[in-house]
């Protein structure tokens, strides 16, 4: 699983088909990475919760770890439609895609953020 985070909380999350199927029985493991400053990258886990995500997804975010819930109503709409995403409050907005079916700019975002983890050390320091 990637996650990306923007500037404004945007989150986008990047889920392989295989780690879709998944999450209806465990949770899932990834990293999370700071658009803006890729060099800053966070342990991110997501599951699906029952009884608590009414919203969509809830995001809690302790120390370097990062905790994603979400509601089945949501994962019923990515299994249905490959991606789903929900806005909250003034703007901040979530979005929650299956790469095997994600459209090339979503596909080209998940690329960039694997090249971030896999580089992190050579990245340039302006990047922290």
């Amino acid at each position: 699983m990637l996650v990306g985070l923007g500037r404004y909380h945007d989150m986008d999350i990047f889920l392989t088909h295989t780690e879709v199927e998944n999450l209806a029985n465990s949770e899932i493991k990834g990293t999370l990475v700071l658009y803006a400053k890729p060099k800053q990258q966070f342990k991110v886990t997501i599951v699906l919760d029952r009884e608590n995500a009414q919203l969509g997804i809830n995001a809690i975010r302790n120390e370097s770890n990062w905790e994603l819930y979400v509601s089945p109503d949501f994962y019923g709409r990515l299994k249905k439609n490959g991606k789903t995403g929900t806005r909250y409050g003034l703007g901040w907005q979530i979005a929650l895609t299956d790469l095997s079916r994600a459209e090339m700019g979503d596909r080209s975002a998940a690329q960039n953020l694997q090249f971030y983890i896999e580089n992190r050390e050579r990245l340039p320091k302006e990047f922290e």
